[in-house]
């Protein structure tokens, strides 16, 4: 009997001993797991602050790109408001030569009233391709040397319509229909003025124009005028229209 109360004793020892070693490891290993979780969280904390820094200086970056951009399209707007567009302007010779160009806008501007425009006003003047394809001469593009020069041919600019193809200088046979003096638009402003006409058709507005690098709409004889800067400011006269009074 004392012999397997021994046995059992031992026995008993054996599955403390197990146990108690088999706790230490469960111990080790949660240890272990919790540094891991630790390790991972710190790892986790460090990535967000880098992504937030990352993000930080994107945005920084995205900013200063949109104010170069900005900066472009204003300098580039501000640039075309030195220049005129003619169109319906015939051709002096088979191959026109810029002195040639310019000899007829210096005439045509005399022509017009603009008396006081001479050479020393140009810097230069022109043919560029036309964007539609036609029969029509290219139109001229003169660039003025000040912007004074400029706007008092526009100021002048409808009396075009009195010029005759004799006074300039070319045969009476030779039509001048669609002779006109334009604002030069930027690309930017003229797809807005563009659109601006297009809106005016079809929400039945009087009057669309351009003028000092803007595009305008008045919708009759007795409404005020509305400046276009964007084309969120058509889709906001859109919004107006159909808003419930």
């Amino acid at each position: 009997m004392r012999l397997e109360e021994r046995l059992r004793e031992e026995q008993a020892a054996k599955g403390n001993l197990e146990s108690s070693i088999l706790s230490t490891k469960e111990v080790k290993t949660l240890e272990f797991v919790s540094d891991q979780c630790d390790d991972m969280m710190s790892l986790h904390d460090q990535t967000l602050k880098e992504l937030k820094s990352i993000t930080e200086r994107l945005n920084s970056i995205s900013n200063r790109c949109e104010e170069i951009k900005n900066y472009v399209h204003n300098a580039k707007d501000y640039s075309y408001q030195f220049n005129v567009k003619i169109i319906g302007m015939p051709v002096a010779s088979a191959n026109e030569s810029v002195e040639e160009t310019t000899g007829l806008c210096l005439r045509l501007f005399q022509l017009i009233g603009a008396k006081d425009i001479s050479i020393l006003d140009i810097d230069i003047a022109h043919r560029v391709r036309s964007r539609v394809s036609s029969n029509r001469p290219n139109p001229i593009i003169c660039h003025f040397v000040r912007r004074l020069a400029r706007n008092r041919v526009i100021v002048c600019r409808k009396s075009v319509s009195n010029v005759t193809s004799n006074q300039l200088g070319f045969d009476s046979s030779i039509s001048l229909e669609g002779l006109a003096v334009f604002e030069h638009l930027s690309p930017g402003q003229q797809s807005l003025f563009n659109e601006a006409k297009t809106f005016k058709v079809a929400h039945k507005f009087k009057f669309c124009w351009a003028k000092g690098g803007a595009v305008f709409l008045r919708k009759g004889d007795e409404s005020h005028v509305i400046k276009i800067k964007k084309e969120e400011d058509l889709l906001s006269l859109i919004r107006m229209e159909h808003s419930p009074e």
